[in-house]
């Protein structure tokens, strides 16, 4: 699925991953180019409401993630897998193009990142052409 449709939101998944070696599939799974990313968040921008991507990976962030997630057109969230260990802190906004990171952290404890965390869950509430987020933590 590529596109969830809401009366006032628009969310683009990118699933998989930008290299066959970190998908479970190898080069049999999902892999995403560069270019695949950046046309959909052409397209996304284009889009009424709320502009949501949804990623597997996360953006880069410092010195972690994927840089080819990083750039683009003006979209509001990008809620996506972890690049830290913790999951986001609360917070809120609306459609203004500044393209906020949202991470819910990851939902299992295997430890898959160095200093792994309880198992964590995220709420992302839309109403209208406004967003809130809350981090749930298994503490």
């Amino acid at each position: 699925m590529r596109w969830i449709e809401l009366p006032d939101a628009t969310i683009g998944t990118v699933g998989g991953a930008g290299n066959v070696l970190r998908l479970a599939a190898g080069g049999d799974g999902c892999a995403w180019q560069p270019e695949d990313v950046l046309e959909l968040y052409k397209d996304l921008a284009a889009r009424p409401g709320l502009r949501i991507a949804a990623l597997a990976e996360a953006p880069r962030e410092g010195s972690s993630g994927e840089l080819e997630l990083a750039a683009g057109p003006p979209i509001d969230v990008v809620l996506h897998g972890p690049a830290q260990p913790a999951p986001s802190a609360a917070q809120a906004g609306g459609r203004d193009g500044t393209r906020v990171g949202l991470s819910p952290g990851t939902a299992g404890a295997t430890p898959r990142l160095p200093e792994t965390r309880p198992p964590a869950a995220g709420l992302l509430t839309l109403r209208g052409t406004a967003w809130s987020w809350k981090p749930l933590l298994d503490k």
